[in-house]
């Protein structure tokens, strides 16, 4: 197979054209973008929310990712001869390349004009159009035709991977296709599976793995650390870096154990001790130990009594690192899984164990009770999850004989995991309609205080009204559509007076991207003061949180949470400055691999973060805020991508010292569902260590 194209420009190709022929049956192939032989795109929720009946067989491949994503047809050409490849999809804005068989790939020249464009859905680049990608010879017989979406980079209006492909189409040069029926006598051919080449083993070799005699080493730099940890004070911040009390500057390399780990022998902690201080390790983060049969007692009724035999071992093995130099940090909440004796009003509860109950038979008991997004609007679930967090603090380690609140060796206090007031709790309280109508009346009484009346409250919401109507109006008129009536930010019977204002918890409704649907554009006053309320809201608790943290004695660095809003915009920024107001600012990020932690089979992104500047870790220096040490708890390269080696060096090049970061936290030594399940185990996916 030749391909017959040449390039003018480096985003241009030009395809060679024959003669102006008429079709001829079994002369168009007609291949539906949705069946391909292979695929790693990703379908996002929301960018593959279109209406399908603009689709030919009512569906497409989708892809939006930060990752790049390849999408490959095998099937065979009835007859020799040139044809022209034409593709109905995605094309203005998006980053693409095209390939047949084993000819050179060809950029997909984006900022040309294609037919018959036709919008699937408001918001974002989703209009899809007929674009001819080239020209190309082919023999009678089977050819693979491979799709690739590309991250564009940083510069990029949209910052991911995407695109989409409704049709891949074969006709000679003179066809123009229209529509999105299959022409009359044009082939849909098998779709054949595309053969891989098994690889060649000669020059593998084996990797005996034994057990670290823990003798003297040049790898060993156990001698740097500051044992016992603590030593130099208690861990502060001063500017943008943390600092402990005798002034001496810190930054962390560091490591997460999860759930029961914690709880480990003491004859493991030990080992996890002298192993993590062998390479380097100066601090482990304590994640998610308190749900019940970890440090919270299985058989009582509240969720905020401990386990004292957990709390044993849990002390020896915070002791064991402490010796070694080893700070420890809290990350205790993850979603706290409430219990009927911890307060929360009876309406509420039985909502809490409704929605809980079904998530547990849909296959996520991890949510059955949760505590995540109801924190921030229930007032006694907030009041259990401080109850907690100062119990842990008021806890005795019999093996130092501190106090965790008095030991400088726990060197931050989390108060709880991903989770934010703009993370998206929509359909959770759309099933909690007493707990929702909590939210909507905190939310009047905020929005009271602020305005009066109902009628101040209109004049600021609707200020723009009129003349958003006049610009939807103008452009229906250019496309010979009805006009809108008038518009209005308040919904049917909505009014002040009623406590009837409703909000919603998604960070893209306070998002540049929401806002730039035209016919969302006369609710960007109310989504202001909701985005507003929220950051109150938040702030509200944390500073309880805070309060009762410090009211316990600890000294040491806070984090808020570590989680963020997908969208830009003035949620994710509000979310931020909350973060920055209470504490440490700290992210997480995960990268390539099939989006989770364990190994499935399935799609997955095996694209290096090198080869996409502003994705993975890097994405996350922009979350960096001045005169705030700024950590990434937890980072990872996922399963199975192959360039999980790159990330070490990344994390420390890019980050610690280009960017200047204070701590990352390669995710997980120890838990209890991964590939690597223990600590000790060959790290299949993670390396082992930085």
């Amino acid at each position: 197979m030749r391909l017959h194209a040449k390039q003018s420009g480096p985003l241009c190709w030009l395809c060679l054209i024959s003669g102006l022929l008429p079709a001829a049956a079994g002369e168009v192939v007609w291949v539906e973008g949705e069946r391909p032989s292979l695929a790693t795109a990703r379908k996002h929720v929301w960018y593959d929310k279109v209406d399908r009946e603009k689709l030919s067989g009512k569906d497409w491949l989708s892809h939006w990712n930060q990752g790049d994503a390849m999408a490959a047809y095998r099937f065979a050409v009835p007859q020799a001869g040139e044809y022209a490849v034409w593709v109905r999809g995605i094309l203005a804005g998006a980053a693409l390349e095209w390939q047949v068989d084993e000819a050179p790939k060809a950029r997909v020249d984006t900022s040309a004009e294609g037919m018959e464009p036709v919008l699937l859905a408001e918001g974002g680049p989703r209009t899809v159009c007929w674009s001819k990608y080239g020209t190309v010879r082919l023999e009678a017989g089977p050819h693979t035709f491979l799709f690739f979406f590309r991250y564009a980079g940083p510069q990029a209006v949209h910052k991911a991977a995407y695109g989409g492909i409704d049709v891949l189409m074969l006709a000679p040069a003179a066809y123009r296709p229209s529509g999105i029926a299959m022409p009359q006598g044009a082939v849909a051919p098998e779709i054949l599976p595309v053969d891989f080449k098994e690889p060649d083993e000669a020059d593998w070799f084996s990797l005996p793995l034994i057990s670290d005699s823990y003798e003297e080493s040049v790898i060993d730099v156990s001698h740097l650390l500051h044992a016992p940890a603590g030593k130099h004070g208690w861990l502060g911040m001063q500017g943008g870096d943390f600092v402990f009390g005798d002034g001496t500057k810190a930054k962390f390399l560091a490591d997460n154990i999860c759930n029961t780990g914690p709880g480990m022998p003491a004859r493991e902690a030990e080992l996890l001790a002298r192993k993590s201080a062998k390479f380097g390790i100066n601090m482990i983060r304590f994640h998610k130990f308190t749900h019940p049969g970890e440090a919270v007692l299985a058989n009582s009724d509240k969720a905020t009594e401990l386990d004292p035999e957990f709390l044993k071992r849990m002390d020896v093995c915070h002791a064991e690192l402490k010796k070694r130099g080893i700070y420890v940090g809290w990350s205790p909440i993850y979603g706290m899984r409430l219990k009927p004796g911890d307060g929360v009003p009876q309406p509420i509860w039985d909502e809490m164990v409704a929605v809980g109950g079904q998530a547990a038979k849909d296959g996520n008991p991890a949510m059955s009770c949760s505590t995540a997004g109801l924190v921030y609007i229930v007032p006694e679930v907030q009041a259990a999850h401080i109850r907690l967090l100062t119990n842990l603090l008021e806890h005795k380690n019999e093996a130092t004989g501190l106090r965790y609140a008095d030991d400088p060796a726990l060197g931050f206090v989390e108060i709880h995991n991903e989770d934010d007031a703009f993370f998206n709790y929509n359909k959770q309280l759309a099933k909690m309609p007493k707990t929702l109508q909590v939210l909507t009346e905190r939310y009047c009484d905020w929005l009271k205080a602020k305005y009066g009346t109902h009628e101040k409250l209109a004049a600021s919401w609707n200020r723009d009204a009129e003349e958003v109507r006049t610009g939807l109006a103008e452009a229906a008129a250019k496309d010979g559509k009805e006009a809108p009536g008038p518009l209005s930010a308040f919904g049917k019977d909505e009014h002040l007076d009623k406590k009837n204002l409703e909000i919603t918890m998604h960070g893209w409704w306070y998002s540049e991207p929401s806002w730039t649907i035209p016919a969302r554009q006369h609710l960007k006053w109310r989504m202001m003061d909701a985005a507003r309320f929220l950051f109150d809201l938040q702030n509200e608790y944390y500073g309880k949180a805070v309060k009762a943290i410090r009211a316990t004695g600890y000294r040491g660095a806070i984090v808020t949470s570590n989680w963020w809003t997908s969208a830009p915009g003035v949620g994710h920024l509000y979310n931020l400055l909350s973060d920055k107001t209470f504490g440490v600012v700290d992210r997480h990020a995960y990268y390539g691999g099939g989006g989770g932690h364990r190994l499935a089979l399935g799609p997955f992104n095996n694209t290096p973060m090198l080869r996409q500047p502003g994705s993975g870790l890097f994405s996350r220096a922009m979350m960096q805020v001045e005169d705030r040490p700024f950590m990434i708890s937890e980072w990872l390269e996922l399963p199975p991508t192959m360039w999980v080696a790159e990330g070490q060096f990344l994390a420390g090049a890019y980050g610690m010292c280009l960017q200047d970061w204070d701590g990352i936290f390669l995710f997980a030594a120890a838990n209890h569902f991964y590939p690597t399940p223990r600590w000790d185990a060959p790290r299949v996916y993670t390396g082992d260590y930085p």
